[in-house]
């Protein structure tokens, strides 16, 4: 069962807080708290980045505007990680190419200030979930890559014409080897790569390295749902609702020319 699924439910994970508002840092603190989750809370990108593990499961919580390097900087810095916190960004005033931006850099989320505590908490949920599944995919890649990385030259050869559909036969004619040492090999791949069948080693290779996916724009999936936005004759846009991310993601749509 996922973390966050209720309020009675504590996380593993950590809610990190990169806020130089005293302020706003303490009441997102208390929020979490309030739940059970485990919070740290940062006043500036540097001092995050001074004590960020990367294995620390996760969201990160971050103003767009901060002292020094800001809110954008520190996720374009973490996007070259394998491993980060889904990121929720927090913004007194969005500007598309801000959040263009910020959304190649992999945030999943928006609020506007002054912001709903209840929503904050709906996007920390989505955000922890989006933060296990991609650890969860990372360390079975990782480890599909370990099984591949022990097989010889010729069995990753063999391999590859396997996940094709090629027989044995054909994959000896290819190869100018007997259909017997084709065999072997294969046999030998199947117990490397720890597949119990064809359907099996296919999978094994195309989640973790020939056909690895990355969303677009770095966009994690989640369940947050953008309306359509509405403009007046003067192109001017008004939000739905809250203003949270369905509101900035609706400004993004609009301004897709920006991408």
């Amino acid at each position: 069962m996922s973390v966050f699924m209720n309020r009675g439910m504590k996380s593993d994970g950590t809610v990190f807080v990169v806020e130089d508002d005293a302020d706003v840092c303490a009441s997102i603190k208390a929020l979490v708290q309030s739940l059970g989750i485990a919070v740290e809370t940062y006043d500036s990108a540097q001092s995050f980045l001074d004590f960020f593990r990367p294995e620390k499961p996760g969201c990160l919580v971050v103003d767009l505007r901060l002292p020094g390097m800001d809110g954008l900087e520190l996720l374009e810095r973490l996007a070259a990680e394998p491993l980060k916190p889904a990121a929720i960004v927090l913004t007194g005033s969005a500007d598309v190419p801000s959040v263009v931006r910020a959304i190649r850099a992999g945030a999943v989320g928006f609020l506007e200030k002054p912001f709903d505590p209840e929503i904050l908490l709906q996007h920390i949920r989505e955000a922890v979930e989006a933060d296990e599944q991609a650890r969860r995919h990372y360390y079975v890649r990782q480890e599909v890559r370990e099984r591949y990385a022990s097989l010889t030259p010729r069995e990753r050869e063999v391999l590859e014409m396997i996940i094709t559909g090629k027989a044995n036969k054909d994959i000896a004619a290819i190869l100018h080897r007997s259909q017997k040492t084709i065999e072997v090999h294969r046999t030998h791949v199947m117990k490397k790569m720890r597949a119990g069948n064809v359907a099996d080693l296919v999978r094994l290779v195309v989640t973790s390295r020939v056909t690895e996916e990355k969303p677009q724009l770095g966009i994690r999936k989640t369940r947050m749902d953008f309306p359509r936005p509405t403009t007046d004759p003067r192109g001017r846009l008004f939000g739905h609702g809250d203003r949270t991310s369905r509101e900035v993601g609706a400004r993004v749509a609009v301004g897709a020319g920006e991408f």
